[in-house]
């Protein structure tokens, strides 16, 4: 993604546990954030943190974003310049994406060692 970008400032940032067991210290986290920024003198306001907003990092990272991220803060926008209403504020493969394809991969990884020793019996 090769968006422009333009300068923002903060509104709002919060962390949110979406699920899990917060007294025992597990559970995922997302970040609700609102921005506000102008492209061609036109204001917009943003609530996109990523192009996929997950809500699956942990407690740490997320209040780590908020803390660094306090209302008034100035921040980079990256916006679509065919629809500047479409904007999210960090680039790139958000790293929640990781904790819903590793799991996924060693299941894959089971299934197929599973399978080659079966094919091997049978032979």
């Amino acid at each position: 993604m090769d968006w422009p970008k333009t300068e923002g400032i903060i509104f709002t940032a919060s962390a949110t546990r979406t699920f899990g067991n917060l007294e025992k210290g597990s559970g995922f986290f997302g970040i609700d954030v609102k921005y506000r920024y102008t492209i061609r003198g036109l204001p917009f306001e943003g609530d996109h943190l990523h192009a996929v907003d997950l809500a699956l990092i942990d407690q740490g990272t997320a209040l780590g974003f908020v803390d660094d991220h306090p209302s008034g803060r100035l921040i980079d926008v990256y916006y679509d310049a065919d629809d500047p209403g479409s904007a999210l504020l960090l680039t790139g493969i958000p790293p929640s994406v990781f904790n819903l394809f590793l799991p996924s991969l060693i299941f894959q990884a089971v299934g197929a060692s599973m399978l080659m020793r079966a094919t091997a019996r049978a032979m």
